[in-house]
């Protein structure tokens, strides 16, 4: 008897793709059960190496993946040998070449027509539930599931202050979704607004930069295409400023968080005013960066790094596992050899965006990581589990829609 056909039930297998590659973010919640994404991705990425072979040839798309995991990895890999403390630095390597072996699969399945109408309409649903759920939390005092409400919401996410970071990251996802741009401006507008008040609730002054640029964004799109009318901007903002003021008369967590927030604007010794804690952190990375300037005192090694080369005087009492900075971050991982790959990696996804004729289309993917490494941001590590599959496969699927044909490919790998 025949053995039945990877390819069989194609509307079955691409719905299957989408809820996986989806599940990026839809795993988000249960602590690290996200990472059943990248094990699921490397069972196929094997099966194929066997299986179908040719899936792995060099074309632009995957030689441009591996410039850019190159990038990433080598100087991981350098920084563990330098630094002499191996083990973090070589586990995040190893876990890199995992990234880089599955992202193959990620580029191809990302170009398929009827996967991507269904990652969409699950991207849609996740977002709005989320969102729902986070106004249902702020306004009732609990979520749909008997989450109970916090200064820092996160609705059902077991690190709920993780909630702001990662809704802010993923809006683009639904704001320049294709299914929800051809709904009618007033619905869309509207639910713009509901975004803005779950980024706002959140207190998470990286989610108010984060969607602040993806709201700049998403109304120049509008005005592009004719949707939306300047003057119909000014009264819609002109909204946006009355529900803001609502919620800082009627809201007490966002009231102190804002408060906080204002005099950053004024001048760099307001900033060290405001947070400074992560500003004296930030000063004392530079006798770190000073002690392995080169290859860094390998990634993942920033606490121990802390310990042996920190100035103390200019530090916090408490040791960091991560600079909360992506560039002081990677400075005192790999070195200027990291940051140089760092730009490397950047230089050739900003050279594939501009020669690429489908952005309109990788245009929610590729958002994400650049939108969580933007430079004048604070942030998480740059070398942790959690991030390093979170932003690389996102990167993957970006990479395979730059690079797709005019029209997406038909079959699934």
């Amino acid at each position: 008897m025949k053995a039945p056909s990877l390819m069989a039930g194609p509307q079955r297998l691409a719905l299957t793709f989408a809820v996986l590659l989806s599940g990026s973010f839809w795993l988000l919640p249960f602590s690290r059960s996200f990472h059943l994404v990248l094990l699921a991705f490397l069972g196929v990425a094997i099966y194929r190496l066997f299986v179908k072979p040719q899936s792995f040839f060099l074309e632009p798309a995957k030689n441009i993946w591996l410039l850019a995991n190159a990038c990433f990895a080598l100087p991981m890999l350098v920084s563990a040998f330098s630094s002499g403390d191996l083990e973090k630095p070589l586990t995040f390597f190893a876990l890199q070449l995992i990234v880089c072996f599955s992202g193959f699969v990620v580029i191809d399945v990302s170009r398929n027509e009827l996967m991507l109408k269904y990652f969409h309409r699950i991207s849609l649903t996740v977002l709005l539930f989320w969102t729902l759920d986070l106004l249902v939390q702020v306004t009732m005092g609990e979520d749909l599931f008997g989450f109970a409400n916090d200064p820092r919401p996160g609705i059902y996410f077991s690190s709920h202050f993780k909630f702001g970071f990662y809704y802010a990251a993923l809006s683009p996802l639904l704001l320049f979704n294709p299914i929800f741009l051809r709904w009618p401006l007033k619905l869309t507008l509207f639910i713009y607004v509901l975004v803005l008040a779950v980024v706002l609730c959140c207190n998470t002054r990286a989610a108010w930069l984060v969607f602040s640029f993806v709201s700049f964004l998403w109304f120049g799109h509008l005005l592009r295409q004719g949707r939306l009318r300047v003057w119909q901007l000014a009264l819609f903002v002109a909204g946006v400023a009355t529900v803001f003021i609502a919620l800082l008369t009627n809201n007490n967590d966002f009231k102190q968080r804002v408060a906080t927030l204002l005099p950053m604007l004024s001048s760099i010794h307001s900033v060290q005013d405001v947070i400074p804690v992560r500003s004296s952190l930030w000063a004392s990375t530079g006798s770190m960066i000073d002690a392995k300037p080169w290859f860094g005192s390998g990634a993942g090694n920033f606490e121990a790094a802390y310990v042996l080369y920190a100035d103390q005087e200019l530090g916090p009492d408490k040791v960091f596992p991560h600079a909360h900075q992506v560039i002081l971050d990677i400075l005192v991982g790999t070195g200027l050899l990291g940051l140089a790959g760092w730009l490397i990696l950047h230089g050739a996804l900003l050279k594939l965006w501009f020669q690429s004729n489908s952005r309109s289309l990788a245009l929610p993917v590729i958002l994400i990581p650049f939108l969580m490494w933007f430079p004048l941001n604070t942030h998480r590590g740059v070398y942790t589990s959690e991030l390093m599959q979170f932003t690389w496969l996102w990167l993957a699927m970006g990479i395979g829609l730059l690079t797709q044909a005019s029209s997406p490919r038909e079959d699934l790998p």
